[in-house]
């Protein structure tokens, strides 16, 4: 171990690693999802940070699935086109949104409330042979 000379060295702070991190977006397509979208964005939204966003595109919804994402304090663009609806044109629709302000990184996500259940004859999660795809909100 060299000696200091009178060196000191400072940790950088949170908010340092916080302004360095480049800024993110969030983007759930949802279709009447006012059953599963709370769990999703009460799970999301405490992983926000400073100039990050949430934007939950409500597509042709026909239930609260805007309103809930809003009581989030998520983004809500709401997309109604019977002809064109879908995951893939929702998509389409919050990335045109997002062109408006770019964030440098976008996650696409689902709302999802499946949890991982214990097949106790497998002894794993999910399907009977374990093998099957494990789903999370992040």
């Amino acid at each position: 171990m060299l000696p200091s000379r009178g060196c000191t060295r400072v940790a950088p702070s949170l908010d340092d690693d916080r302004a360095a991190r480049p800024r993110i977006a969030v983007l759930i397509p949802a279709r009447n999802e006012e059953s599963i979208l709370p769990q999703t964005l009460a799970t999301l939204m405490p992983q926000i940070q400073g100039r990050d966003r949430v934007v939950v595109v409500a597509d042709n919804c026909n239930d609260s699935t805007a309103a809930i994402a809003r009581a989030h304090r998520a983004v809500v663009v709401e997309r109604e086109d019977i002809a064109r609806r879908g995951k893939g044109f929702a998509l389409d629709h919050g990335m045109r949104f997002l062109e408006q302000d770019p964030p440098a990184i976008v996650i696409m996500i689902e709302p999802t409330a499946r949890s991982i259940r214990r097949d106790r004859r497998a002894g794993g999660a999910g399907g009977g042979d374990g093998a099957g795809r494990r789903r999370r909100a992040i």
